[in-house]
């Protein structure tokens, strides 16, 4: 009887053991889980975060020339040459610039600046928060005051060709202030001290008289 008790224990051992050696090479033969599924999520990730940085300027493109440069110089209104323009480039790689207009009487100066973007066309510079300045100036051309007028200035500056080369037309929506004004490039544009050394080098010395010539004086000499 206590034999046929031993046998009974030493089978049930057996068949226990049988089964956890069964259940674990189940477990050690379950195949993994891919890896791909974690791999393609850091892939999207990392495009995301490369989205969000994108500064809007292709680097590959980043040493090429500013278009505007094309353009870049002085100009004068055809139709009122109290009106000027000068044109100037952003950094390369970009189609950004900056263009100055200015008005000129005979007490004052009005100056318009507007941060350009040149279209891909590059047939239209458009701007925005462009600003108003006014100086005034006392008869003897000193600066006596300047006024900001505005700065929410927007428009556009359309470029065409003409038989003399570029021309720009001004369309400002703040104020209408290039009503009818075509720009031409004009290379003998000139800066104020420019024209002093002109008007200098133009005056007429013709009825200077020398107040030391002979016989203007009389010089007594005492012994």
């Amino acid at each position: 009887m206590k034999k046929n008790w031993i046998a009974a224990i030493l089978a049930g051992a057996i068949v226990t053991a049988a089964l956890a050696g069964c259940g674990k090479q189940n477990t050690n033969n379950t195949p993994a889980q891919s890896e791909e599924p974690a791999a393609a999520a850091t892939t999207d990730a990392a495009a995301d975060k490369a989205a969000t940085t994108d500064t809007g300027v292709d680097e590959a493109d980043s040493d090429s020339q500013n278009p505007i440069m094309n353009f870049i110089g002085p100009y004068t209104a055809k139709e009122d040459d109290d009106y000027t323009m000068q044109v100037d480039s952003g950094p390369q790689g970009q189609r950004s610039g900056t263009v100055w207009v200015w008005k000129t009487d005979d007490d004052q100066r009005t100056e318009w600046i507007l941060d350009v973007v040149l279209n891909e066309a590059g047939d239209k510079m458009e701007y925005t928060h462009a600003t108003k300045n006014v100086y005034t100036y006392n008869e003897t051309t000193q600066q006596q005051d300047v006024q900001l007028v505005y700065e929410d200035g927007t428009g556009s500056l359309l470029i065409t060709n003409d038989a003399a080369g570029t021309v720009i037309k001004w369309q400002d929506d703040k104020e209408d202030a290039g009503k009818g004004l075509s720009f031409t490039f004009s290379a003998d544009n000139h800066s104020d001290d420019d024209d002093e050394e002109e008007f200098d080098e133009k005056k007429d010395y013709s009825d200077f008289e020398d107040p030391f010539e002979e016989g203007k004086f009389d010089i007594e000499v005492e012994d």
